[in-house]
C-alpha cells in the first residue's frame, strides 16, 4: 500500500514535470510571438494587419483649401487680462501647417514636445499648462487678423534686459508634436516632421517642455534642411547626454542625443558644446571618447572654480566660427530651487537669470536655427507653478534677443543703455 503511494506521488510529480516542460516550449513556439521575427529574435515587428502599424501623423495638418492660409486669432478681445484669453503660448495666434507660416511670414514657430521618456512621467502634459497655468501678466503680447503678416498689439516693453518688444518679430503658436507612447525612435521621426515643416515654413522652431529624447529629432530636422555636420549644437544641461548603449538596447532614448549625434555623423564633434554638467557621469571612459570627439565642455566644476561671466567669454570665443547654431537646453541644468518641475533635479545648478543671460548672447552672436527647453515636468512643480515661469522666461528671452538681432544689435553682452548705470 506505502509502494502504491508513493508511486502516485511519483507519477503526478512526473506529469506536472511533463505539463511544466510544455508550457515552458512555448517559448520557442512563433505562434504566442508573432512580434518576434523568426530570423532574428532581437527585431520586434508591428501586427501588418493593424491600420495603424504605419500611422501617418500628419495627416491632418495639410492645407485646408477651405479657408485663406495665415496666422489664426483665436481672442475675442484685443486685450484680455486676467486670464481671459484663449490659452496660447504667450497669447500668441496659431499655426496649424507650413501654408500657414509662409502667408504670416512668420519668424518663431513655438511647438510644444509631448515626448515622455523619463522614469518618472508628465513631461507630456508641459506644453499645456505652460500655456494656461502661468501668471497673466505680459501675457497678451501678440494677435492676429487672419491671413497673411500678423497684425500685433502693441502692450509695451516686455524685454528689460535689451528693451525689445514681442511686435519686433512674428511669433505663431503651432501647437503640439503627438507621440508614439509605445515607441521613442516613432516618436523622434515625429518630431523630425513637424520641426522639418517648421522649416519649410521659413520659420525657426522653438520647442518647449518634453523630455529630452526630442533633441535628436531636432537634429535629424536640421541636418535634413541644413546639411549634415553644417551646423553647431550648445548643449545645456546636467547631465551629459552621451550615452552609447541602451537601456535595453534602444536606439533613441532621453539620454542619447549627444552619442547618437556623433555616431551617425549628424553633428562634428568640434561643433558641440556641453555647459553645466553637475550629475554622475560621465566616468573616465566617456569623458575619454567625448574627447575624442573632439565635443568641447564647461562641467559644473568650472562654472564654480571660474564663475558663469567666465564661461560666457569662453563659450562665445569657442563657438565664433560656427555660424549656425542649436541651443539646447534641459531645464536641470538650473538648481532645483528654481525648478522643482524637473524630473532630473539637481541643487547645484545655474540660475534663470544665468541661464537667460547665455541664451541672449547666443542668439545675437549666431544665426539660431532653433532652440529646445526641455524637461518641463508639470506634475512636479510646485503649486504657485514656478518651474513653468522660469520656462517662459527663458523663451521670452530668446524671443528679445531675436528682436535686437532685427535691430542691428551685434553685440552679444548687450545691455539697452538705458536700462544700466556706469558710474
Amino acid at each position: 500500500m506505502q509502494y502504491t503511494k508513493i508511486a502516485t506521488v511519483m507519477a503526478g510529480i512526473f506529469a506536472f514535470d511533463v505539463a511544466l516542460a510544455q508550457d515552458f516550449s512555448t517559448r520557442t513556439d512563433p505562434s504566442v510571438t508573432p512580434w518576434v521575427d523568426p530570423d532574428n529574435p532581437l527585431v520586434i515587428l508591428r501586427d501588418p494587419n493593424d491600420p495603424n502599424a504605419e500611422f501617418e501623423f500628419g495627416r491632418n495638418s495639410l492645407p485646408n483649401p477651405e479657408r485663406e492660409a495665415g496666422p489664426i486669432d483665436l481672442q475675442r478681445y484685443d486685450l484680455n487680462p486676467f486670464g481671459s484669453q484663449f490659452p496660447t503660448m504667450f497669447g500668441m495666434p496659431i499655426a496649424l501647417n507650413k501654408e500657414d507660416l509662409i502667408a504670416g511670414d512668420v519668424d518663431i514657430a513655438l511647438v510644444g514636445s509631448t515626448a515622455d521618456n523619463n522614469a518618472v512621467p508628465g513631461t507630456a502634459f508641459g506644453p499645456n499648462i505652460l500655456r494656461g497655468f502661468i501668471r497673466t501678466a505680459g501675457k497678451q503680447l501678440v494677435t492676429s487678423r487672419g491671413g497673411g503678416k500678423m497684425e500685433r498689439s502693441r502692450t509695451g516693453v516686455v524685454d528689460m534686459y535689451l528693451h525689445t518688444h514681442f511686435n519686433e518679430v512674428n511669433e505663431v503658436d503651432y501647437g503640439n508634436i503627438t507621440v508614439n507612447p509605445f515607441e521613442v525612435g516613432a516618436t523622434t521621426e515625429e518630431i523630425r516632421r513637424v520641426i522639418n515643416e517648421i522649416y519649410e515654413g521659413g520659420a525657426k522652431p522653438a520647442m518647449f517642455a518634453g523630455s529630452h529624447d526630442g533633441m535628436y529629432g531636432m537634429f535629424l530636422a536640421t541636418a535634413d534642411t541644413y546639411g549634415r555636420k553644417n551646423f553647431g549644437v550648445i548643449h545645456f544641461d546636467s547631465h551629459y547626454d552621451a550615452i552609447r548603449n541602451g537601456p535595453f538596447g534602444a536606439y533613441a532614448h532621453n539620454g542619447n542625443g549627444i552619442s547618437n549625434a556623433l555616431i551617425y555623423d549628424v553633428v562634428d564633434g568640434g561643433d558641440i558644446i556641453q555647459i553645466g554638467m553637475t550629475s554622475f557621469g560621465p566616468g573616465e571612459e566617456d569623458l575619454d571618447w567625448l574627447n575624442s570627439q573632439g565635443v568641447r565642455y564647461h562641467y559644473a566644476a568650472e562654472i564654480e572654480r571660474d564663475g558663469w561671466d567666465k564661461v560666457i567669454e569662453r563659450v562665445l570665443e569657442e563657438s565664433k566660427d560656427m555660424g549656425q547654431i542649436l541651443i539646447m537646453i534641459d531645464i536641470d541644468i538650473i538648481a532645483s530651487n528654481y525648478v522643482p518641475g524637473t524630473g532630473g533635479r539637481e541643487v547645484d545648478g545655474i540660475t534663470p537669470r544665468e541661464m537667460a543671460r547665455m541664451i541672449r548672447a547666443l542668439t545675437i552672436q549666431h544665426n539660431v536655427l532653433g532652440i529646445d527647453v526641455a524637461e518641463y515636468n508639470p506634475l512636479m512643480d510646485s503649486r504657485s507653478f514656478q518651474t513653468a515661469e522660469v520656462v517662459m522666461f527663458l523663451l521670452r528671452n530668446f524671443i528679445a534677443a531675436e528682436a535686437a538681432k532685427k535691430r542691428g544689435i551685434t553685440d552679444p553682452l548687450y545691455y539697452a543703455p538705458r536700462l544700466v548705470r556706469d558710474e
